[in-house]
C-alpha cells in the first residue's frame, strides 16, 4: 500500500505546533503519574503534643512496632517508660542504638547508661579546647543537642521532646512523625555521623 491519501492523514500529523502542544500534556501527564504513583509516600504520620495523656503512649506504641531496628539520639533519657520499651524490644531481637550528651548522662535521675546493658550507647563528649590547646573546663563547642528516633530505618520521630519524665508529664514539648523517605533518611544518616564521631 502507498502513503495515506489527504483524507487519511490526521490533521495534527500535518501541523507541527499541535503535534509539539500533544507531546508535552503527554510528558506533564507521565510526570503526574510518576509522581504519584512511583516515588514513595510517607504511610505514617501523626503529631503528639506533651503533656497530653495519650502522647506518650503513642510514642510508646511507635517503638513497639519496631522489627528491626531503633536508632535513638537525644539530648537527655530519664524517662524509665521509654527505656523499659527499648529494653523490651532489645531482649525481642530488635538492634537498638542511643546518642546522647555527655553532661546530661552524668545528671540526677539519668537513665543512659542503663541502656548500655542493652544497646549501642555513645556517650557524646564534643568539648573544645582552650587557647593552651588543653579542653577548656565547663566550656561547650557544642552539644549533642538532637532530639530524634528512628525505627526501622523507616518512621522518624522528631521535635522538642527530651526523653524524660518532665518532658512527658510537664512541659509543654512536640513530636512529628513521619514515614517520609528523605526525612527518615536525613535522620538516620545524622545518627551514623554522631555514632562514627563518637
Amino acid at each position: 500500500r502507498g502513503a495515506p491519501t489527504p483524507e487519511e492523514t490526521p490533521a495534527a500529523a500535518a501541523d507541527p505546533k499541535e503535534c509539539a502542544a500533544r507531546l508535552e500534556a503527554a510528558g506533564r501527564l507521565l510526570e503526574a503519574v510518576q509522581r504519584l504513583c512511583l516515588v514513595p509516600r510517607p504511610t505514617f504520620r501523626d503529631a503528639l503534643f506533651f503533656p497530653h495523656a495519650s502522647a506518650l503512649e503513642r510514642l510508646l506504641a511507635l517503638l513497639r512496632r519496631a522489627k528491626f531496628t531503633i536508632d535513638v539520639c537525644v539530648y537527655c533519657v530519664t524517662e524509665e517508660r521509654l527505656v523499659a520499651a527499648l529494653r523490651e524490644k532489645a531482649a525481642a531481637g530488635v538492634a537498638v542504638r542511643i546518642v546522647s550528651d555527655e553532661d546530661q548522662a552524668f545528671n540526677k535521675g539519668a537513665a543512659i547508661f542503663k541502656t548500655a546493658a542493652f544497646a549501642y550507647t555513645v556517650v557524646d563528649e564534643p568539648l573544645h579546647e582552650g587557647a593552651n590547646g588543653r579542653k577548656a573546663e565547663g566550656e561547650r563547642e557544642k552539644r549533642m543537642h538532637h532530639k530524634f528516633c528512628v525505627v526501622d530505618h523507616r518512621i522518624l520521630a522528631t521535635g522538642s521532646f527530651n526523653w524524660t519524665g518532665a518532658a512527658s508529664s510537664r512541659n509543654c514539648e512536640n513530636i512529628l512523625v513521619s514515614s517520609e523517605p528523605k526525612l527518615v533518611s536525613a535522620r538516620s544518616s545524622a545518627t551514623d555521623e554522631w555514632s562514627a564521631r563518637c
